[in-house]
């Protein structure tokens, strides 16, 4: 289900657009009304500040944490520090759920791709998305159809 940002068109840095508590609440809530959260383990790639991370406390969620860079301070300590798209996470165990903000970058590619990764870790992805990106026409035999 999308939904529309209150964080008026959130806050850039290098391309990056954060998560507002309240987009990263409904996105744990829709999934806790779709899932069993308590004892799972959910995978965040590129954690940033840790918002979904916090906006999950009390679900029962346990999380795996990644950021490429942490050195911007942005005030979450991460579990590892991996290229997402290269690095073979399997190593850090096996996740439940990708839930995520990607980088977008140019024409969403990054997006695309942090997509297609994460589906190789996880059947279930809950990502906060660009609103152009809802028309699946841009998806390969890499990603199931039921995304």
């Amino acid at each position: 289900m999308p939904r529309q940002s209150d964080s008026l068109n959130a806050e850039r840095f290098n391309h990056a657009y954060f998560t507002s508590k309240t987009d990263a609440e409904w996105v744990i809530s829709k999934m806790a009304q779709l899932y069993d959260l308590s004892g799972k383990t959910a995978l965040e790639p590129c954690v940033g500040a840790g918002i979904f991370v916090e906006s999950s406390k009390g679900s029962g969620l346990k999380w795996k944490t990644n950021e490429l860079f942490p050195e911007h301070g942005r005030g979450f300590e991460p579990d590892f520090q991996e290229d997402f798209l290269t690095a073979d996470l399997t190593k850090f165990g096996t996740f439940d759920f990708v839930i995520s903000n990607p980088p977008f970058g140019r024409g969403s590619i990054l997006a695309k791709n942090f997509i297609i990764k994460s589906f190789q870790l996880t059947d279930v992805v809950a990502m906060v998305l660009p609103k152009g990106m809802r028309k699946p026409s841009w998806l390969d035999k890499r990603v199931p159809r039921d995304i």
